[in-house]
């Protein structure tokens, strides 16, 4: 999984997911109080993850020997973002179900889930 915070504002982004087979998943999250809001974003100030939102975009993955690979391709007119901010936020998540383990790009505390937008990489 990964997080798109297009504005940078800690408060709304695009999450898209996509397993070894393929199958594809994307929504909207959003939070009407400050900060990010945990592993689906719901944040103290509600909100939460609109997962009816259905975005135009790619993916095509390969199994390989040692694992399995993912290419994907986000058109731009799929976002909404500010053309004149040139940052935006972003964070991976990959999950070992059979090991039980969760790996983030960006999560430095137990309680900071992937769809946390208040501290994205950016």
């Amino acid at each position: 999984m990964w997080i798109l915070d297009t504005f940078l504002d800690g408060r709304t982004g695009y999450f898209f997911e996509i397993n070894a087979a393929g199958l594809m998943g994307d929504g909207i999250l959003r939070s009407s109080g400050g900060g990010g809001g945990g592993r689906f974003g719901g944040g103290s100030g509600g909100g939460g993850t609109n997962k009816a939102w259905d975005g135009i975009w790619e993916a095509r993955t390969a199994m390989r020997p040692d694992g399995w690979s993912a290419e994907i391709r986000i058109p731009f007119r799929t976002l909404n973002f500010d053309p004149d901010n040139d940052t935006w936020g972003i964070n991976f998540q990959r999950t070992i179900r059979r090991r039980n383990e969760e790996i983030l790009w960006r999560g430095w505390r137990r309680t900071e889930g992937c769809a946390d937008r208040s501290t994205p990489g950016a």
